[in-house]
């Protein structure tokens, strides 16, 4: 039987923000529609998680991965975040991502490549685009906004900036010929994309979630329909 495996942050968790209640929640997933093809899932992602967390859990749990593995990976979305409590603070001083670039790179290679000894078959997943509005008033919330705005330079260097991740994690998919399941795409397919997103700007909404998921088993189901194929051929 196949096995799908997640190693992400809260976007592959299922994380959302409710306006309603005034906390996090988790969506519900339709991972669950897997267990009538033969494939099962494990998830190991967890919100606040960096490349390096979750290369931490991915090397633990490499003793269970074999050829039935089906494994998706997504990070950046925590890495390229920054201490807006001290930018606010100190507009004009030097700070870095939680995870540098380089340092990002290394781990996310590392990752995909100690997947792929395994055996098991590796994606990785593009991030969700963040809405710069929402999100400038989440990260200021309590802060000085007009020196978190001074900092960046203008609300818009948060996507692009973010984008510079997910080209990153895009980097490491053509270097390792790694397949790409592309979330990124299907959410700026539509021209309204920031409703699919909760309050916060980053964490997507239950309709959002819905495209995440059914990106992911669509990949899960062609994968294991060629794995079919490759036993009885």
């Amino acid at each position: 039987m196949k096995k799908l495996e997640l190693f992400g942050d809260s976007i592959l968790k299922g994380v959302t923000f409710s306006s309603e209640h005034k906390k996090y929640k988790l969506c519900k997933f339709a991972y669950d529609t897997l267990l009538e093809y033969g494939v099962e899932y494990d998830n190991h992602s967890r919100m606040g998680y960096t490349v390096d967390k979750g290369l931490e859990i991915l090397l633990e749990s490499c003793v269970d991965l074999n050829q039935n593995s089906i494994c998706v990976i997504e990070f950046g979305g925590n890495d390229c975040n920054f201490d807006w409590a001290a930018v606010s603070a100190n507009p004009t001083g030097e700070f870095e991502p939680f995870t540098t670039e380089d340092v990002f790179l290394e781990k996310f290679r590392l990752a995909v490549t100690a997947a792929k000894n395994t055996g098991a078959s590796v994606a990785i997943a593009t991030l969700v685009p963040l809405d710069p509005v929402k999100y400038m008033n989440w990260i200021s919330r309590g802060q000085n906004r007009d020196n978190i705005l001074s900092w960046l330079g203008d609300e818009n260097m948060l996507a692009r900036w973010q984008e510079h991740y997910n080209a990153l994690a895009l980097r490491i998919a053509v270097e390792t010929g790694t397949p790409v399941i592309d979330i990124r795409g299907e959410f700026l397919k539509n021209r309204n994309y920031d409703k699919l997103l909760c309050e916060d700007g980053i964490h997507p909404t239950q309709k959002g979630y819905d495209i995440v998921g059914a990106q992911i088993i669509n990949y899960v189901m062609q994968n294991n329909i060629m794995f079919q194929k490759r036993r009885t051929g």
